[in-house]
């Protein structure tokens, strides 16, 4: 019963690392394709205050390097 609980967790996590690493890959490349587009257009991009750390992540819209 133990070991089974444990595999459950296990799991979980397992599950939660994966999503979180997904929305991670796809908060940067959405912001690598917005910085092309800037270029491309010679536009300069602005996130909402509240927006700059992307919740659950710790990854800063405006510097992708942190």
């Amino acid at each position: 019963m133990a070991s089974q609980q444990q595999a459950q967790k296990l799991a979980h996590a397992r599950a939660t690392r994966s999503k979180n690493n997904n929305y991670r890959r796809l908060i940067k490349t959405l912001y690598s394709k917005l910085e092309k587009m800037g270029e491309i257009y010679d536009a300069d991009i602005y996130f909402p205050q509240d927006l700059e750390v992307l919740p659950g992540c710790g990854w800063a819209c405006n510097n992708p390097d942190d």
